[in-house]
């Protein structure tokens, strides 16, 4: 249990961190994202928030468990055909259903109705899991195979949740459009 508060805590940390970029990058329109801060043009502390909970109640948890039973099914060899095999699983098996539990849990903590209209929780997951979907592939094989290369177990998580700043970031600024 230690270790998934620990985790939990890293998670936050990181979520937060990475939307207050995302809120600079808006704000200053370097990301030229169509997203707004918030209605007045000030740090949206709500939308902080939310990302910190996601990051303690999904992202940490979710990877510590994830990673942990990839390691438990395809051992934690660092050979390249193991480390290729776990590049797979985790774009398959992982990065999929977490996109649709985040986009849903955020959703959810915006308040949002329930249903399939586009302002909805089912539209409004369907829509951005479907918009990030491609961007995952393109970013986390390459994270995920250093990961599962060179980071000590121990530390994957950790890692994962470091990589998250940049793609959280994105997530952020994907999320408030």
């Amino acid at each position: 249990m230690a270790r998934i508060a620990r985790l939990a805590a890293q998670s936050a940390t990181i979520h937060v961190l990475a939307d207050i970029a995302a809120q600079q990058l808006e704000r200053f329109g370097t990301a030229r994202s169509g997203g707004n801060v918030s209605e007045n043009g000030r740090w949206d502390a709500a939308r902080t928030a939310r990302f910190g909970v996601v990051g303690a109640t999904l992202h940490g948890p979710y990877f510590g468990l994830g990673f942990g039973a990839v390691d438990r099914w395809l051992g934690s060899s660092r050979a390249l055909g193991v480390v290729a095999r776990k590049v797979i699983v985790t774009q398959v098996l992982l990065n999929p259903p977490y996109l649709v539990l985040l986009f849903g849990w955020l959703s959810v903590l915006e308040g949002r109705s329930i249903g399939w209209q586009a302002e909805g929780i089912g539209g409004n997951t369907l829509s951005k899991a479907q918009a990030t979907l491609a961007p995952n592939f393109a970013f986390w094989p390459f994270a995920n195979a250093a990961n599962f290369l060179f980071v000590p177990p121990q530390f994957r998580v950790a890692y994962v949740a470091a990589c998250g700043a940049v793609w959280n970031t994105f997530i952020s600024i994907v999320n408030n459009k």
